[in-house]
């Protein structure tokens, strides 16, 4: 899956919105920790955004890769 950084960005944004609207809300605390940092890091990098989502999963914890797997779905389904 091939996504320019502001495609990324938008998909955060919706996915945080559903997390809002859908999820209790120690889950979506939860999500816009891990993701929020993401989307700063997708501004400031030179990378595209896909590869650093793959570095910040690789260093993530149990919790964490967890949001970030569940994002990826929602990114197959969007």
């Amino acid at each position: 899956m091939k996504l320019s950084k502001g495609e990324l960005n938008k998909y955060i944004d919706l996915y945080l919105s559903d997390s809002y609207d859908y999820d209790s809300d120690d889950a979506y605390i939860i999500n816009e920790n891990v993701l929020k940092p993401v989307k700063k890091l997708i501004l400031e990098s030179k990378t595209d955004g896909m590869t650093l989502l793959s570095e910040v999963y690789s260093r993530a914890n149990t919790r964490d890769k967890a949001v970030i797997d569940d994002f990826i779905l929602y990114l197959k389904n969007a």
